[in-house]
């Protein structure tokens, strides 16, 4: 991918952009990665698709300057300064989240469903309300032992520990946790992360009705063996709505754009 910088406001925002189709594509990343993960899917889709990417705020090479929250309207925003409308008109795009980006392309479809043509989601965050996310980011009392634990995660070591004997939290949770709660740098990541994204919160009733009002094309890739974003979620999200998406299950877990994935899911998206 070709990157630079755009300025927005205080801050600049780093993007990439590769391909030479006529079909457009903007791709948002998941957590803890950059616009580099799309390097892979974009070269496969560069002779249909022109595809752009941001690094999200708190991500990557993005210098952030607006405050810890990202305001959804702040992003779509960004997406006009990299890609402007022509003239009075906006033209329908389709827009790709994975993981934790798929929970903000479901915010950003619901906030402006007219600007986008097709969903593409790969193990989207967003489908199912995830308990511990909600407590920390969207509860008072949650956010400061978030904040707390944050800052001596010693504690909660044991109780992580029951919490998996009792089969509260599957493995990828636990490996996960454990592995961002022994790391300083990682931790304070991860507070900034999650309370940065926390007003990205999709309705999926009001997105479902939105997709019915504007027939709106909605591809889900999962990975058979994901047990972060499973793909019963996706089954479950397309109840009535199934004329207008389509679930697609392929072979891996999680980590939808590695080389081993990439053709399979580059072939669904032309499809």
């Amino acid at each position: 991918m070709e990157t630079g910088f755009i300025t927005y406001k205080n801050s600049k925002i780093r993007y990439g952009r590769a391909g030479t189709g006529r079909r457009r594509l903007f791709c948002l990343h998941g957590y803890g990665e950059t616009l580099d993960s799309f390097a892979l899917l974009s070269q496969a889709l560069s002779e249909d698709f022109t595809v752009t990417a941001i690094d999200l705020p708190f991500h990557g090479s993005t210098e952030w300057r607006e405050g810890p929250v990202l305001d959804p309207t702040d992003l779509l925003a960004i997406l006009d300064c990299i890609d402007p409308p022509e003239g009075s008109s906006r033209t329908q795009v389709s827009l790709l989240g994975y993981s934790m980006g798929g929970r903000i392309a479901l915010h950003l479809y619901q906030m402006a469903p007219d600007r986008i043509g097709r969903l593409v989601l790969l193990a989207p965050d967003g489908l199912h309300v995830n308990f511990w996310y909600w407590l920390a980011t969207q509860s008072s009392p949650g956010n400061v032992a978030f904040r707390y634990t944050m800052n001596n995660p010693g504690w909660f070591f044991g109780p992580l520990k029951i919490l998996r004997k009792l089969r509260l939290i599957n493995e990828s949770i636990y490996k996960f946790t454990s592995q961002y709660l022994r790391d300083k740098k990682a931790r304070i990541e991860l507070y900034e992360r999650w309370m940065a994204m926390r007003h990205f919160k999709p309705a999926i009733n009001e997105i479902q009705n939105l997709v019915r009002e504007k027939r709106t094309l909605i591809l889900l890739i999962f990975g058979r063996y994901d047990r972060v974003s499973p793909y019963s979620w996706g089954k479950r999200f397309l109840k009535g709505i199934e004329g207008y998406g389509r679930l697609n299950i392929i072979d891996g877990g999680h980590r939808l754009l590695e080389r081993k994935n990439t053709g399979a899911v580059a072939r669904l998206i032309n499809s």
